[in-house]
């Protein structure tokens, strides 16, 4: 998706963090800033083995005036679950690895002349690497005591919560423009979608600092199958009060 006061596309994993990418000036003191072009450090991501499982999902994705479509894809291995999406038309990419209960491993993002970035986690930390618009990233963060998951996109994550009887559920996701660790909030009710009849719908909010005392900071809200907890629509923030959607592409 978007980050906030940017016209061009991110990433969805983003979406559930407000504001944009940060200029150059704003990024913290131990990141390195590299004035100059900026080689991509990230690996080149690991080619796996033939899936035991597989599905894919076509998207519309309007915002800004433009229409952007994608290819989900669901991979299920002995030992993880592997999810890819696949921009039509265009280089970027992301790839998304849990284990086989949907706890999140690593994430990567790449998206041509703005970012290059891998996220992976290692016990506590997630170690970030990679280049955002410009400026080599390199962080270990490490995770606050809540033992909340960690969980970057609306797409995929949320599967045990959308089948258990929770209605609100915390976790933790990456800042795009601070590169830090925060709090979020997901909360769901069964509501009625045309065409698709009764889903389950989410809101997605940012729930810390200011945010946590006057109220969480509506980012997005998906609604989902809530048999296969496919994302069907997804309605997320571009600024203050603009909005983009994504759609699923029905056969």
């Amino acid at each position: 998706m978007k980050t906030f006061g940017n016209p061009e596309m991110l990433s969805d994993p983003f979406v559930l963090a407000p504001m944009r990418i940060a200029p150059v000036e704003e990024i913290e003191e131990e990141e390195e800033i590299i004035e100059e072009e900026v080689e991509v450090v990230t690996e080149a991501q690991p080619i796996y083995a033939a899936p035991l499982e597989f599905h894919s999902l076509r998207c519309e994705d309007v915002s800004n005036d433009r229409t952007h479509y994608y290819e989900w894809t669901f991979e299920t291995h002995e030992d993880m679950h592997l999810v890819k999406r696949i921009e039509v038309d265009d280089p970027s990419q992301l790839q998304a690895r849990f284990d086989r209960d949907w706890n999140q491993k690593t994430f990567y993002m790449k998206r041509e002349g703005l970012v290059d970035i891998s996220i992976e986690r290692q016990e506590n930390t997630l170690h970030v690497i990679g280049v955002v618009e410009g400026t080599r990233v390199n962080k270990a963060l490490k995770f606050p005591n809540k033992p909340y998951p960690w969980i970057q996109q609306p797409q995929t994550g949320f599967r045990d919560f959308l089948l258990s009887k929770q209605n609100r559920f915390p976790f933790y996701g990456v800042h795009p423009e601070k590169i830090e660790i925060v709090e979020c909030l997901a909360i769901k009710e069964r509501v009625h979608l045309v065409p698709y009849g009764k889903v389950i719908k989410v809101d997605y909010y940012l729930n810390q600092g200011l945010e946590a005392m006057l109220g969480p900071f509506h980012l997005s809200t998906g609604w989902y199958d809530p048999k296969s907890c496919d994302l069907l629509k997804l309605e997320y923030r571009l600024g203050l009060f603009a909005w983009g959607e994504s759609s699923i592409i029905r056969d």
